[in-house]
């Protein structure tokens, strides 16, 4: 990860739950840091 940004967090966050088979994605559990400040944008 580039840097601790919520923009790079979700990306990194895409590209990994898309290497994942979407019948075994469910749930997505997130800590309080501030790469997670933009938990709502689409």
């Amino acid at each position: 990860m580039k840097d601790r940004t919520a923009a790079q967090m979700n990306q990194v966050s895409i590209e990994a739950f898309n290497e994942i088979p979407a019948d075994k994605r469910r749930t997505f559990t997130f800590d309080n840091g501030k790469e997670f400040s933009a938990h709502q944008q689409p």
